[in-house]
């Protein structure tokens, strides 16, 4: 057990089994205070789960070493509840959040997106995800494990000519197999002990919704049944395991495999280096060189719905997302829109200089309405992992700059048909040849380069045969369809796009887009939610840090209904919500009483009159659903009729607010809230979660007082007519 402790792997998934072994040594030997070390100390199983098992469940190095360092932590919780060390309830629900993530982010074809270092087209059809349904819903880990054991155990592959022999195996097993038809004989002996005695029932289905894993940085829009599969990777590196591939863009149509991410092949071989390379991924490079480490951020998320509340609007039935990123001194943004027919991709950018900036699309293809290709040299940085060494066989289209408009006709593997609309003003189209996904051997890829201080690049995928022409301009792409249908997108514009922060949910969420930049949502804000989940990203501190303060989180829902704007926040403290009551007087300093409680603080101005704002500090009330409203600010938007409401619930509460528009309607507001949250036992609040943009602030002397200046920023509709 000392020996193991002596070699640290800080926050690795090896580090995960380090703390396992540990807490196994110290069970064996009958050493409670080694137990409890290997548990909560600062190497052990509790840091590990805050810190590198994310909020959404997933592990922060990628889907290729999520099961392994999650099975470490089922054994963890095993021993530590025979052994009565408790685990923070946060962290416990965060373990079993872990439980459906290979599932949540599963391709069409049930395989796992090859995201970082991962063995590309690993298949979800394999033994050990069936047993892990079978454990996880023995750990009531959520409805979904069903319906997933039960399209495992459904599936007509064939078996394993030898089974899998795991009724007589005891070790753990990393190792990929083929996919299988499968039952309960074929698992192991962890089912056998810990999963239920009945067979869980679900009925089998691959019509898998959106997704959207807020902490790891992965939003998947799907459509058509589950069959499209849109995918726009903005999250960090991942550590050491992880590639420079900020807005990298992911698109599957059933076994169509047209923007994919290769993952990496063995470590071994110089063409670990391209994997590892920005030009080897659908994202953006600047100057020839591969991104620099760092995190994008989210603008906005909307799953799409369909059935009869689908929305009505000039748009086609879609789903679509939109996140930010900074290359250095290259200010980016990217936006998706899926449909059931085709995908819209815009990326645009923006710079103080005069950059050249480069997206590659990995598919080959033959070019519609292009006179020749010629010789081209692709250039690049010169560093070995920025992917040009590895390039041959280059040529660029001998056009002019109004070449705006190309029809890229795509066949792929399985024989499936696409065509790829591109319309880039004023760049370069290029392609090359390079290395394929592992085992692929090499391939043609296309990439789209330009150079200025900012551009714009619109790609449309047609996936059904459907589209007949497409146009960009002014931010708005417009899709005509062979049947004289014409499809317009309002798509979020890069500009003030690096100074936005945050997250959002994948509950119900329907907008374009989150800047700071106004943005029209008219079409988008009417009786639907628009959802923003907030948690470590968004959390001012006092002395506690969001994980000490026992992991905060809460959901943020914005519609327009009628003439006024509704906000529904559900906050979860994991502990029960302490009020201040009322008439309570604070000794400490000169700010309200109520500053001090779990409550809301909350903000709206206009975003032409910033200094015109109105804001209000409520504390709900027992018995709910009474809350108390306190203006906080002169504006003559304080006086009109701001209502809420409450309810409790045991690790936390929920308000409703509404405010009536009145001349707001139709205009750009600047809108922030902050979440007072103050335990039991203290004198002061302890930390605030913030909508807006936090700045690495504290919440030392900041009393009830709120700056638009952080807000978020949005396009109300306009007043509805008069009947």
């Amino acid at each position: 057990r000392a020996l193991i402790a002596s070699f640290p792997e800080g926050r690795s998934n090896r580090q995960v089994w380090h703390a396992v072994a540990r807490l196994a040594a110290a069970c064996v030997l009958g050493n409670a205070p080694a137990a409890r070390d290997a548990v909560h100390g600062p190497e052990g199983i509790a840091k590990l789960l805050a810190t590198a098992l994310l909020d959404d469940g997933s592990w922060y190095e990628g889907e290729n070493y999520h099961q392994f360092a999650h099975r470490g932590f089922w054994y963890a919780f095993r021993m530590a509840e025979r052994g009565g060390i408790e685990l923070a309830p946060p962290l416990v629900a965060r373990f079993r959040r872990g439980y459906g993530v290979p599932f949540r982010v599963a391709l069409p074809d049930w395989t796992l997106p090859a995201r970082r270092d991962s063995q590309y087209a690993v298949s979800l059809r394999q033994w050990r995800w069936a047993e892990w349904c079978e454990l996880g819903i023995a750990d009531d880990a959520g409805r979904s494990l069903r319906r997933a054991l039960a399209d495992l155990y459904a599936v007509g592959d064939p078996p394993l000519p030898h089974g899998t022999g795991r009724w007589r195996a005891t070790g753990e097993s990393e190792r990929n197999e083929p996919a299988s038809a499968l039952s309960r004989a074929d698992l192991g002996w962890k089912s056998l002990l810990f999963a239920r005695p009945e067979l869980a029932t679900a009925d089998p289905s691959t019509d898998q919704r959106s997704e959207l894993l807020a902490a790891q940085g992965y939003a998947i829009l799907r459509r058509d049944a589950g069959r499209i599969y849109a995918a726009l990777d903005f999250g960090g590196g991942g550590g050491g395991h992880g590639h420079p591939d900020r807005l990298n863009v992911i698109l599957q149509d059933g076994d169509a495999r047209w923007l994919d991410d290769p993952g990496t092949g063995t470590y071994v071989e110089r063409t670990l280096h391209w994997y590892r390379s920005t030009l080897a991924h659908a994202a953006p490079l600047v100057d020839g060189r591969s991104q620099p480490r760092g995190a994008g951020a989210l603008l906005a998320f909307d799953p799409g719905r369909d059935g009869p509340d689908a929305i009505e609007t000039k748009l086609p039935r879609s789903a679509s997302v939109a996140a930010t990123t900074a290359l250095g001194d290259v200010r980016f943004a990217r936006a998706l829109v899926a449909t059931d027919a085709y995908v819209v991709d815009q990326l645009t950018w923006e710079a103080d200089r005069i950059a050249t900036v480069d997206l590659p699309f990995p598919v080959d293809g033959t070019l519609d309405g292009v006179a020749r290709w010629t010789p081209f040299e692709p250039g690049g940085a010169g560093g070995l992992e920025d992917g040009f060494d590895f390039l041959h066989d280059a040529e660029a289209v001998a056009a002019g700059a109004d070449r705006c408009r190309i029809s890229l006709d795509a066949r792929g593997a399985t024989g499936a048909r696409a065509s790829l609309w591109l319309a880039s003003p004023g760049a370069t189209l290029w392609r090359a040849v390079g290395p394929g996904p592992p085992g692929v051997g090499q391939r043609r890829f296309h990439a789209v380069r330009m150079q200025g201080s900012r551009g714009v690049v619109t790609a449309v995928w047609d996936l059904r045969g459907t589209v007949a022409g497409v146009h960009a301009d002014a931010g708005v792409v417009t899709v005509t369809l062979a049947n004289g249908t014409v499809d317009r997108h309002v798509v979020v514009s890069a500009l003030d796009a690096d100074r936005v922060r945050g997250e959002a949910s994948d509950d119900d969420a329907t907008s374009d887009a989150r800047p700071s930049a106004p943005v029209d949502l008219a079409a988008r804000l009417s009786a639907t939610w628009t959802t923003f989940e907030i948690g470590a990203g968004q959390y001012l501190r006092s002395e506690s840090s969001w994980e000490d303060a026992g992991a905060p989180a809460a959901t943020v829902r914005l519609r327009v209904v009628g003439d006024r704007l509704e906000l529904d926040l559900d906050v979860r403290l994991g502990r029960p919500p302490a009020f201040a009551p009322t008439g309570a007087f604070n000794p400490l300093d000169n700010e309200r009483a109520d500053v001090n409680s779990d409550g809301l603080q909350l903000l709206i101005a206009p975003a032409t009159a910033p200094e015109h704002l109105a804001s209000w500090l409520l504390v709900p009330e027992r018995p709910a659903p009474t809350v108390r409203i306190t203006p906080t600010s002169p504006a003559d938007g304080s006086a009109r009729a701001l209502t809420a409401s409450w309810r409790e619930r045991d690790d936390g509460w929920t308000i409703r607010c509404a405010y009536p528009l009145g001349d707001l309607a139709g205009t750009v507001v600047a809108l922030d809230l902050a979440v007072n949250e103050q335990p039991p036992g203290r004198e002061r609040r302890r930390g605030q979660l913030v909508l807006g943009r936090p700045d690495g602030a504290f919440v030392y002397l900041r009393g009830d007082r709120m700056s638009a200046a952080r807000a978020l920023r949005f396009r109300l509709p306009p007043p509805e007519p008069v009947a």
